[in-house]
């Protein structure tokens, strides 16, 4: 009875998601494209604003139909009854209620079976950064696997956010492995707290650089100059873009930084940050909406920036010296976990990483192509593996986690890996 029940439960629980993955039914046919370019135009055009719009309809029409489903903001999964499964299935009523209360319950199983996945992974008993790399690396090779059915259950329904809850219990596994010297660290125990975010920017990295590559320009990202600074970079980049002088808009980044350094980003009001700008807020407002809208510009331009220097370096290795790195940093800062947080907390900053991270995987691909012919499948997965870690090493040594000597000795891992990918 007992295998009875078991055999019953895995039938409906894949019936249930097959019937989650059904088209939506209040919008269909052709109207479903334009819908949906309208809503991710709405999210380019304010957040990664250098994206190709001519291209947005086509690269929607495309899209793989759970994607579809989710952008087009479905009702929740509880339109799907229990009679439609349990005939679906061929099981009675009865055997539905013995196995699960109500479709919430049936939904939460099939949530907690995905998590389940995840949470299998053993942590390394050592912290090394080899183990915590292979740990990562399996953790992405499972979400890569089940993109579809993450979609499915996360964004299709909108009774939980998924992503969120799976990082909220891998931080509590991460927590419990740890040693009392180890979380007696900020560092440890303040990215601990933002992993539920930190997992859900992750996941949408995977999936929605799918569709962005056909949405970016081809190599035009602003011109990197290393004799300046990453905050002269950007502001460079801010002039280039806006209008405006490089003056005005360094003077808001160092304006911005002292603040970020002192206090919550929700906490910053208009009127102090043009006082330590030393500009009126009249001039603030004829180029930004608000605080928030000058935030999210300045990531954006920032991670173009220091995409730019990516490739700079990757170009010219030579250049990469303890001094250019220096340089690089310039104005270095500690930003408090709290705006951390609010950044990676507001959904739309998956739109920007994923369109720059796709960004670069197109550049690295049509150079290949060029040279080689069509790629495979395992010179993607190398190559995602490869830009994650060099931009992680990178990030990592701007923001002080890494020091220059321990990024030098990470490049013989760089190195390996574009060893690798010239064989692929």
């Amino acid at each position: 009875m007992m295998q009875q029940d078991l055999s019953a439960r895995k039938r409906i629980m894949a019936e249930f998601v097959k019937m989650l993955e059904e088209p939506h039914p209040s919008v269909k046919g052709a109207a479903l494209t334009p819908r949906i370019g309208v809503f991710l135009d709405a999210h380019f055009s304010r957040y990664c604003s250098f994206y190709d719009r001519k291209k947005l309809l086509k690269t929607v029409a495309a899209a793989p139909g759970y994607y579809m489903s989710f952008l087009s903001r479905p009702t929740d999964y509880e339109r799907i009854s229990v009679s439609r499964v349990t005939k679906a299935v061929g099981v009675n009523r009865t055997t539905f209620y013995k196995i699960f209360p109500n479709v919430t319950a049936l939904y939460d199983a099939c949530c907690d079976e995905l998590a389940d996945r995840f949470l299998s992974v053993p942590v390394p008993a050592e912290k090394t950064p080899e183990g915590m790399r292979d740990y990562v690396n399996t953790l992405w090779k499972i979400m890569d696997e089940n993109e579809t059915l993450m979609f499915t259950l996360s964004h299709r329904v909108n009774k939980r956010v998924l992503p969120y809850q799976i990082g909220r219990r891998l931080g509590e596994r991460l927590r419990s492995s740890l040693t009392t010297a180890q979380l007696a660290s900020f560092q440890v125990r303040e990215n601990l707290a933002v992993a539920p975010e930190l997992f859900s920017v992750w996941f949408s990295l995977i999936e929605i650089h799918k569709l962005a590559p056909e949405l970016c320009p081809d190599r035009n990202l602003p011109d990197y100059d290393p004799k300046r600074s990453l905050i002269e970079n950007i502001a460079a980049c801010f002039s280039d873009r806006y209008g405006g002088g490089e003056e005005f808009y360094y003077t808001l980044g160092g304006a911005a930084l002292k603040l970020l350094s002192e206090k919550r980003f929700y906490d910053v009001s208009i009127s102090e940050f043009c006082r330590i700008a030393g500009y009126p807020r009249s001039t603030f407002y004829a180029h930004f909406t608000d605080f928030a809208d000058y935030v999210m510009k300045v990531l954006e331009n920032s991670v173009m920036v220091c995409l730019s220097a990516f490739l700079y370096y990757l170009d010219n290795p030579a250049a990469l010296t303890p001094e250019s790195l220096a340089v690089f940093r310039g104005e270095m800062v500690d930003f408090k976990i709290d705006g951390v947080r609010a950044i990676f907390q507001n959904g739309s900053i998956a739109y920007v990483f994923s369109v720059l991270f796709a960004y670069l995987m197109r550049i690295f691909i049509a150079e290949k192509e060029k040279a080689d012919g069509p790629c495979s499948e395992a010179f993607h997965a190398l190559l995602s593996y490869y830009l994650a870690y060099a931009i992680r090493l990178f990030s990592m040594n701007y923001m002080g986690d890494m020091s220059d000597a321990e990024l030098f000795a990470k490049r013989g891992e760089l190195e390996r890996i574009k060893k690798l990918l010239r064989e692929k």
